[in-house]
């Protein structure tokens, strides 16, 4: 999950990090 957290965040999409830390 944490890997996905850093993509977010790389990505530029703060929102949708949390989105996927829900899910």
């Amino acid at each position: 999950m944490k890997v996905h957290l850093n993509t977010g965040f790389w990505m530029g999409y703060p929102p949708l990090t949390l989105s996927l830390l829900f899910v």
